[in-house]
């Protein structure tokens, strides 16, 4: 029999509420017991009409649940949300295509061959441009590969091949993809389109995409023609970005916390402070114990 996998560390240390650890039961007797006293406190007990008391108590009970409801959405709202850098990948991508949308792109629509068939998906909201990228290997002057070593100069290995590393730079190849944030109701999640400008038509009006079906993959969907014959560069381009932004928030929060642990350290704040007050008296020696001559 296989066991249940051990609990993470976030699950260890989840603080629950009283109303989280107690079962189903439980929680509707206490609903009812609090229901029976804001009822009595409000109306008064009279056994002699125990049908209007009733429905009293039913009043009571409806509203303390939507006041309950109400709670528990404010609650959702103000609750900081985990970090997560695809989403912000993507809110970064609506947010910029948003601000430079053509004002004259109004819907997109999805069409077969030629205008025989058609149906609009929804409401453009904003469009932008996203380049293909690619890397190379990098060469010297001389046209030589040039590969990756440490600091002694020494050629790193790959662990698995034991062969030496290219280094590889980045390059933005001339083609690439147009973005449409597309919204389909007032309620809904926004979605990104991403389509190559060969399979839709011109940017101004109602634009429309030579195809009547969309394929998901992370965060966009894609024309299924473009997904059939592009789907190898599709995926090193969602890999390639994948990599970028992680990267580059691994960055962000490796700063950061370097950032408050120097910052902690004791010396290390008498000596900013120090510094803080020689940039804001230039006369003033470097460091307390320093004096001029």
């Amino acid at each position: 029999m296989e066991q249940a996998p051990p609990p993470t560390y976030l699950q260890k240390n989840q603080k629950q509420g009283f109303f989280d650890q107690i079962g189903l039961f439980p929680k509707i007797i206490i609903f009812f017991g609090l229901a029976l006293i804001v009822t009595t406190l409000l109306f008064g007990l009279n056994l002699g009409n125990i049908p209007e008391f009733m429905i009293n108590m039913a009043k009571v009970g409806v509203g303390i649940f939507l006041i309950m409801l109400a709670l528990q959405g404010v609650m959702s709202v103000l609750k900081p949300k985990a970090f997560s850098p695809t989403e912000d990948f993507r809110t970064k991508m609506i947010n910029h295509a948003n601000k430079i949308k053509p004002p004259n792109c109004y819907n997109l629509w999805l069409r077969g061959e030629g205008i025989r068939s058609r149906a609009m998906y929804g409401k453009i909201t904003g469009v932008a441009w996203v380049p293909y990228l690619t890397s190379e290997i990098e060469k010297d002057d001389k046209g030589n590969t040039v590969y990756l070593t440490d600091d002694k100069g020494t050629k790193l290995l790959n662990k698995l091949t034991k062969q030496t590393i290219p280094k590889r730079k980045m390059v933005a190849t001339k083609d690439g993809d147009t973005i449409f944030i597309v919204k389909r109701g007032l309620l809904a999640r926004p979605e990104i389109i991403r389509c190559n400008p060969k399979w839709h038509s011109e940017l101004i009006g109602d634009v429309y995409i030579n195809d009547l079906g969309l394929v998901p993959f992370g965060e966009y969907f894609y024309p299924s023609k473009q997904w059939q014959s592009s789907i190898e560069n599709i995926m090193k381009q969602s890999e390639l970005e994948t990599v970028l932004t992680t990267f580059t928030n691994n960055l962000d929060l490796i700063s950061n916390v370097t950032t408050l642990s120097i910052a902690s350290e004791p010396t290390f704040r008498k000596i900013l402070e120090a510094r803080n007050e020689q940039i804001a008296n230039p006369m003033a020696p470097m460091y307390p114990q320093q004096q001029y001559r």
